[in-house]
C-alpha cells in the first residue's frame, strides 16, 4: 500500500469513527439535558452556563494554539512533547490559581453568591484538561481516531450517569458540576492510558518560542471568536436574572443541537469537496450552489418546525418549568436558519486562499452584532436576540456579495436561488401552526401531529416544485442501498 493509499485509508477511517462518535455524545448530551431539566431548576443551569465561558476561554489559553502547531510539524522529537506539556500544566495552575482568588468577584460581578464556592470546585477543570493536550495530540499524529472515539464515548456515558446519579440524590446544581469533572478527569485518564505516550524529563525554552510563532496567531484568533460567542451569556448574566440567563442558556443549547451539528458536518465536507475543483471557477461555482441548496434544503425545514412547535416542544421535553425560555428559543431558531449560511460562505474564501477577505468577514460580522447588541441591552433579552438576528442577516448579505464575486455568483441570484426552499418552509408551517388551535391536542400527540403536518408538506411542495436540492440531496441518498429501495419502492 503506499503512502497515498494509506493516508486516504486512514482518513476515511478517522471521518467515520469521528462521526459516530460525534452523533453519539450530540445524543447523550441531548438526553441528559432532557433529564437534568426535569429534576434541576432555570438557576443552576445559569451558574454552570456562565462558569463554561471562563473554563473555555481559560482552556485556550493554557492550549495555546500548541496543538494545532505540534501537528502540523513534520517531524518531532521527545523534547518538543514535553517542553509543551510541561508549559501546559504550568499555566494550568498558574490559570487555576489566579481563577481561585478571583472566585469572589466573579461572583459579586454577576450578583450570584453560590459562584463564589462553585467556581473554585469547577475550574479544577482546567487542570485535569491540561494533562490531555499533548497525549491527545499524540493519537491525532497517529491518526487514532477510533481510540480518541471511544474514549469520547465512554467519558461522555459515565459523566452523564454520574450526573443524573447526583441529580436524583438532590444534590441540585453540583449535579451538572460533578457530571463536567467526571468528564474532564476521565477523558484525562482514558486518553493517557490510549495513546501510550511516554513523558520524558526534557524541557527547552527554544522549542515554545519557536511553536509561539506559529501558535500566538492561532490563540488570539479563538480567543477573540470564543469571545464574541459567549458575549451574549455573559451580558445576560450581568444584567438580568438568574433564572432568565437559565432560560436562555438552555434555548441556545437547544437551537444549537440541529443547526451547529448538521453546519458542522456540511461545512467539512464541502471544504475538501470544493478544494478539489478550486482551480475551475465554472465547477466550483456549481459545486458552491449545490452545497448552499442542500444546507438550507435541510437546515430551514428543521428550524423552522422547532420554531412553529415550540409551544409544544419545550415542555414536552423539559416539563413546564421551562416555558419562559420559548420566547428565546424561537428568536434563536430564526438565528439558527440564517448562521449556517455564514458558515458555508467562509468555505469559498479559504479554498480560494483570500484570508484577508475572510478576516474581514469575520470583522464585519463581530462589528455588527456590537452595533445591534449595545443599543437593546436596556431593552430586554428578545430585543437583544431580535438584534443578533439582524445582524447576522446583514452580516450574511455583505458575505453573498463578499463570496461571490470571486466565482461570479452575484447576490441577487444567489437570493433568488434560496427563495423557493424559503417560501416552502414558510408556507409548511401554516397548518401546523393553527393545528394546535383546532385540535385539543396536549405533549406528543400535538408534537407527533405538527411533525407529520410539517414535513408532509414541506416534502411534497419540493417534489412538485421540482426543487433543484431536494433532487441532489434525494441522489445523494440514493448512493446508499436502504435509501435506494426506499425512492424506488413500488
Amino acid at each position: 500500500m503506499t503512502d497515498i493509499q494509506k493516508l486516504k485509508k486512514d482518513t476515511v477511517k478517522g471521518v467515520f469513527w469521528s462521526s459516530a462518535a460525534h452523533f453519539y455524545t450530540l445524543g447523550v448530551q441531548f438526553v441528559i439535558t432532557l433529564i437534568l431539566s426535569r429534576l434541576l431548576v432555570p438557576d443552576d443551569f445559569a451558574t454552570i452556563g456562565l462558569l463554561s465561558v471562563f473554563t473555555l476561554l481559560s482552556g485556550l489559553i493554557i492550549e495555546s494554539g500548541f496543538a494545532q502547531a505540534l501537528i502540523r510539524e513534520t517531524e518531532l522529537k521527545s523534547i518538543d512533547y514535553s517542553s509543551v506539556f510541561y508549559f501546559n500544566v504550568v499555566v494550568a495552575f498558574i490559570t487555576y490559581i489566579i481563577l481561585y482568588l478571583c472566585s469572589p468577584v466573579i461572583a459579586n460581578y454577576f450578583h450570584i453568591p453560590e459562584l463564589n464556592v462553585i467556581s473554585k470546585i469547577v475550574f479544577l477543570q482546567i487542570i485535569f484538561n491540561s494533562f490531555s493536550i499533548v497525549p491527545r495530540v499524540v493519537l491525532t499524529r497517529d491518526m487514532r481516531f477510533d481510540k480518541l472515539s471511544i474514549v469520547s464515548v465512554v467519558s461522555i456515558t459515565i459523566s452523564a450517569i454520574s450526573g443524573i446519579v447526583a441529580a436524583f440524590c438532590g444534590l441540585g446544581v453540583y449535579a451538572l458540576v460533578i457530571q463536567m469533572l467526571v468528564l474532564s478527569f476521565l477523558n484525562t485518564v482514558l486518553i493517557w492510558v490510549s495513546s501510550k505516550w511516554a513523558l520524558t524529563f526534557e524541557f527547552s525554552f527554544a522549542v515554545i518560542k519557536r511553536l509561539l510563532g506559529f501558535s500566538m496567531y492561532l490563540l488570539s484568533t479563538s480567543l477573540i471568536i470564543s469571545l464574541f460567542n459567549n458575549l451574549y451569556t455573559l451580558i445576560i448574566g450581568r444584567n438580568f436574572s438568574q433564572s432568565q440567563l437559565g432560560y436562555y442558556t438552555q434555548a441556545k443549547k437547544m437551537e444549537e443541537m440541529p443547526s451547529q451539528s448538521i453546519t458542522t458536518m456540511i461545512v467539512s465536507v464541502s471544504y475538501t469537496a470544493m478544494a478539489k475543483v478550486k482551480d475551475d471557477i465554472i465547477l466550483l461555482k456549481k459545486a458552491y450552489q449545490k452545497v448552499l441548496g442542500m444546507n438550507v434544503f435541510i437546515i430551514f425545514p428543521i428550524m423552522m418546525f422547532c420554531l412553529v412547535s415550540a409551544d409544544s416542544l419545550i415542555p414536552f421535553l423539559f416539563g413546564n418549568q421551562w416555558l419562559a425560555s420559548i420566547p428565546y428559543f424561537k428568536i434563536l431558531c430564526v438565528y439558527g436558519m440564517i448562521f449556517p449560511l455564514f458558515s458555508v460562505n467562509g468555505n469559498i474564501l479559504k479554498v480560494l486562499g483570500l484570508g484577508r477577505k475572510y478576516t474581514i468577514q469575520e470583522v464585519v460580522r463581530r462589528a455588527l452584532m456590537l452595533l445591534f447588541l449595545i443599543p437593546t441591552i436596556k431593552i430586554g433579552i428578545e430585543a437583544m436576540l431580535w438584534g443578533w438576528v439582524a445582524s447576522m442577516v446583514l452580516s450574511i448579505i455583505y458575505s453573498f456579495i463578499l463570496c461571490g464575486k470571486p466565482i461570479g455568483y452575484s447576490l441577487v441570484k444567489q437570493i433568488m436561488d434560496l427563495m423557493p426552499i424559503t417560501i416552502i418552509s414558510i408556507v409548511s408551517m401554516v397548518l401546523p401552526y393553527f393545528a394546535c388551535h383546532l385540535f385539543d391536542f396536549t405533549g406528543f400527540l400535538m408534537l407527533f401531529l405538527q411533525f407529520i403536518l410539517y414535513f408532509s408538506i414541506f416534502f411534497l411542495l419540493s417534489k412538485i416544485l421540482k426543487i433543484q436540492a431536494y433532487i441532489d440531496v434525494k441522489n445523494l441518498l440514493l448512493e446508499y442501498p436502504v435509501f435506494n429501495r426506499l425512492f424506488n419502492h413500488k
